[in-house]
């Protein structure tokens, strides 16, 4: 009889276990539909990756120039950068000049010159200030066919600040 009792109950378990995996596989199909047409919708929206979460804020005035574009900024190492890079999960990524550059990418690296400019926190207002004066340098990644046209304005109103930088520090 207790024999009997246990199989109903495994049965139960293994039944209820079967149906709560089917909604939840059928959720994750929704999401992924939802995301996917998320995706398909915003053709105007830029995905970077920063090594150093203070670059952001010099990039801010040459994101201003795109104001109608949805820009989401991503930090990380450099290693889980380039990973997400190959992944298609990021548009573009800005590294330190001196970051080695995996050899298939080469095609599709820029150096420009960022200007530091002070970060003020949120809370208590506290400015940071950088040690050092003059600009920051940074490597460009990006996937060229598969940029989208808001990534290459900007890679093309950096280079033109990085040229106009290079005309003025030779003179």
């Amino acid at each position: 009889m207790l024999d009997l009792l246990l199989i109903t109950v495994m049965a139960a378990v293994v039944t209820f276990g079967w149906f709560l995996m089917r909604k939840l596989d059928n959720a994750l199909e929704h999401v992924r539909q939802e995301e996917a047409a998320l995706d398909s919708g915003r053709k105007n929206a830029l995905r970077i990756g920063l090594s150093d979460p203070l670059v952001a804020d010099s990039l801010s005035g040459a994101l201003e120039q795109h104001s109608s574009v949805a820009v989401s900024l991503f930090s990380g190492t450099e290693t889980e950068l380039l990973k997400s890079f190959r992944a298609h999960r990021l548009d573009m990524v800005f590294l330190p000049e001196d970051a080695p550059v995996p050899e298939q990418l080469l095609d599709h690296v820029k150096e420009v010159s960022l200007e530091h400019t002070p970060v003020l926190l949120r809370q208590g207002g506290l400015q940071i200030e950088p040690i050092t004066k003059g600009h920051i340098h940074q490597k460009i990644i990006w996937a060229e066919g598969e940029l989208p046209p808001a990534a290459s304005q900007l890679i093309q109103s950096l280079q033109r600040d990085h040229s106009a930088l290079d005309a003025h520090t030779m003179r």
